[in-house]
Formats: C-alpha cells, structure tokens, sequence
C-alpha cells in the first residue's frame, strides 16, 4: 500500500507541479502554511476563510471560531487517478479538504492552514493522503496572504 501511495503522490505532482522543486513562500517552523493577521478578532478571520473557501468554489463542512475546514471535489484526470489509488469501487468521489486552525495571539489571530486528499469507503472507513509537497503548501500560504495575512 506505501508504494501505492508513493507512485500516487509521484504522478499527482507531475499533473500540477510548475516546478520541479518550488520552494516554500514563507518558512515556517512546522512546515506548513501559516499566516499572522495583525489586530483581528477570531470571527472576522473565520468569516474571511469562509468567503475564501466558497468562492474557489469549496463546500464548508465545518466552521467554529477556532476551525474552517472546506472540500472540493476532484474532476478530470486528478480525480480519475486519485480514485484509482486511494478509492475503490465502494468508494466516494476523492475530494481536495483544506483545514484551517486558528488560533488568538494577544491582537493577532494566527492560522495554520494543510491540505489532503480523502475519500470515504463502505463501512465508514475514510482514506486520507496528505499534500504537503511545496506547491500545496504554498497554495494554502498564498490564499492566506491574499486576505491579508503575512
């Protein structure tokens, strides 16, 4: 199953890599996307990571003060492969899931943001594989720049 997934995450990344090795936007010390937005309530952050979601055309599967977490589902190729790799033929459609945490820091909120693949298979089993390669990373990181994060 490792090498199932290994050959998974190989050919994903040659369908949507611009860049043999992109590096990050922003280094941060758990490697994944983070962003500090300056002077803002919890509420206002959520709500903007809502309006975010919704218009790249995600669904919100759920949303707290301190949590959003939105999917999408896979279409053409991508979807085709990941269902291939990950899926069966019980299984639902592969869809992309971003989780956003937040969390208040004295005036700031700061939101740490990941990405994984996810489909869900007879008898409530759900198979996960996570993106954390640069260029998802840095997907999260750059939709959290453009709401004014740094």
């Amino acid at each position: 199953m490792k090498l199932k997934q290994l050959i998974f995450a190989m050919i994903l990344s040659s369908l949507t890599a611009c860049s043999a090795n992109p590096s990050l936007l922003k280094s941060t010390q758990s490697g994944m996307a983070e962003g500090t937005f300056v002077e803002a309530s919890l509420v206002e952050v959520k709500n903007m990571l809502i309006k975010s979601c919704t218009q790249r055309g995600r669904l919100i599967r759920e949303a707290s003060d301190h949590l959003v977490i939105c999917s999408k589902q896979l279409n053409g190729a991508e979807n085709i492969l990941a269902h291939a790799l990950i899926g069966n033929s019980y299984s639902t459609p592969p869809e992309s899931v971003a989780q956003f945490t937040l969390y208040q820091s004295g005036r700031d909120v700061n939101v740490v943001g990941s990405m994984w693949l996810e489909t869900k298979m007879a008898l409530g089993q759900v198979r996960k594989v996570p993106l954390d390669s640069p260029k998802h990373v840095n997907t999260i990181q750059q939709a959290l720049f453009d709401l004014g994060a740094y």
